[in-house]
């Protein structure tokens, strides 16, 4: 006759102890909620090119040719492009420069020239006062806070311009945006984002 094993039963589990878990999420929590209130959001404003016919417009406004005003971000320039029957040069480059010390900085330093893009964006919009688009693009491995200046240096009409000479850096940065009637002034206020060719 076989021999019956006789199996111990087990031994009651015991609740596992949350306390320690939970002070560890009651300390967490608060200290990140409280980091999150140190970064900063911004929204742009831009737009995706439109597709299809624009049937909607007037007669003339379609004749017209699109001015088509482009700003390509580079390693090195601004290439700056726009079609224009009477425009002699169909580019324009911008090419990075060395800045002196200024009231930010103690040193020279190499970067884009925002003031003479926002001359030459300044000077176009005088010649073309109905344009309110501008397409921008950059090269892949472009950081997004070089496009994020340079939309900034797109968009709004500033107060003191043109900047010109050694301290041109400087004096753009320090400008104030142009108003009437607490309404801020747009230059190009109509961003669209394309792909850099």
């Amino acid at each position: 006759m076989p021999r019956r094993v006789r199996r111990a039963k087990p031994a009651g589990l015991e609740d596992i102890n949350l306390v320690p878990i939970m002070s560890i999420l009651v300390i967490l929590i608060p200290m990140l909620i409280f980091a999150f209130t140190f970064f900063e959001v911004t929204v742009q404003s831009v737009a995706a090119p439109k597709m299809g016919a624009r049937s909607s417009k007037p007669k003339q406004e379609q004749e017209r040719k699109p001015l088509n005003l482009t700003v390509v971000i580079r390693d090195d320039s601004f290439l700056l492009k726009y079609q224009d029957e009477d425009q002699d040069d169909p580019e324009t480059t911008i090419q990075r420069r060395e800045f002196g010390p200024d009231s930010s900085r103690t040193e020279p330093y190499w970067d884009y020239d925002y003031a003479e893009l926002y001359n030459r964006l300044a000077d176009i919009k005088t010649r073309f006062p109905d344009e309110q688009q501008i397409n921008i693009g950059a090269e892949m491995h472009i950081p997004w806070q070089t496009i994020a200046r340079t939309i900034d240096a797109a968009r709004l009409e500033l107060e003191g311009g043109p900047f010109e000479g050694e301290e041109s850096m400087a004096e753009f940065r320090e400008a104030e945006v142009k108003t009437i009637k607490e309404e801020p002034q747009l230059l190009f206020p109509n961003v669209v984002f394309v792909v850099a060719e």
